[in-house]
């Protein structure tokens, strides 16, 4: 769970995400968005029922998470202007 984890992360050691032309000679100078892992079927369900889990439920609704997140960064953060973009 990242219900605890703090709000922000640093991610610059990551190569993919690091700033550094460098460490990153292709991506250095794009955007880069980070979406938390937080529903459990990686960004790809798309149930409508919950799913018993011990003594709670799960809801697989990635898809919806990620139609809503590249819905806001392209209205919102130029997203529709993009000529490249890369999802992992």
């Amino acid at each position: 769970s990242t219900a605890k984890a703090p709000p922000h992360k640093v991610l610059d050691d990551h190569p993919f995400f690091s700033t550094s032309q460098k460490r990153s000679p292709l991506l250095w100078n794009w955007n880069h968005v980070f979406v938390r892992y937080c529903d459990g079927a990686y960004y790809s369900g798309a149930r409508l029922d919950a799913q018993p889990a011990g003594k709670t439920q799960i809801f697989y609704r990635g898809s919806y998470i990620t139609r809503a997140v590249l819905e806001d960064l392209a209205q919102s953060h130029g997203l529709r202007s993009a000529t490249d973009v890369v999802f992992s």
